[in-house]
């Protein structure tokens, strides 16, 4: 393959918090994106779908029911949380006749598969002690990846939280070395990074390139097009 891409997926744009059901709008018009431009620029894409809202209401729920519930437990019900959301987002895939038929998941990414004529590959939440971006860098590692985009409801980076420190300063671009330095150095179950600590570290040494992007089409597409867009380059 000469051109691949892996896609990391927010759950919160498949199950945005503000909504009681799937972004069917969203969803659709993505895996439209993907078929009909991406490829043409990709010979190969992996898509790897996060939690979002379920996980967040099952690992709060359980918190709030056995205080003393172990981390392991609630990264545990947040990755079957991802297994649902990715079965939602390959089945907008049934028509395209180069996917590959099962769910990257659990622990098949200790093992990752042989790939074929595959185009696009739907992935899940691996194991417990990291989120899905790990699973995303897993994938890049095992088939020669260099560049990641992560989409969610975040602009991108920024050295502190947009929403409650009006000075927080923006970065269009910052180095691994920099950003590890600004986020938590340990996972812990719903922490919300723009790409976790385990993740970054693998992608630091792995030399890989990371787009934290805003999950709308009019980002993807211009990153499709090597154009312009709205989000932050970690490298």
């Amino acid at each position: 393959m000469n051109k691949q891409i892996v896609i990391s997926l927010g759950g919160s744009l498949v199950f945005p918090s503000n909504k009681e059901e799937p972004d069917i709008k969203f969803v659709s018009e993505f895996a439209e994106f993907v078929k009909k431009e991406m490829l043409k620029v990709y010979d190969r894409i992996f898509i790897v779908v996060g939690g979002g809202k379920p996980a967040r209401i099952y690992q709060q729920s359980l918190k709030k029911a056995l205080p003393h519930i172990s981390d392991r437990e609630l990264d545990i019900v947040g990755i079957y949380a991802t297994y649902v959301n990715a079965f939602f987002v390959k089945a907008f895939f049934s028509d395209y006749e180069f996917i590959y038929e099962d769910i990257i998941k659990g622990k098949d990414y200790r093992n990752l598969p042989e790939l074929t004529n595959e185009k696009i590959i739907v992935g899940a939440g691996g194991e417990p002690g990291y989120s899905t971006d790990l699973d995303s860098v897993l994938l890049c590692e095992r088939y020669g990846c260099k560049e990641l985009l992560n989409l969610s409801n975040t602009k991108g980076v920024y050295d502190k939280d947009p929403n409650r420190f009006s000075d927080a300063r923006f970065y269009p671009k910052i180095s691994w070395e920099e950003y590890l330095g600004i986020i938590p150095n340990e996972w812990k179950p719903g922490l919300s990074t723009p790409f976790d600590p385990k993740a970054s570290k693998l992608a630091q040494k792995l030399r890989i390139k990371v787009y934290i992007v805003k999950g709308d089409l009019i980002n993807l597409e211009k990153i499709t097009k090597e154009e312009n867009f709205e989000g932050t380059i970690i490298s």
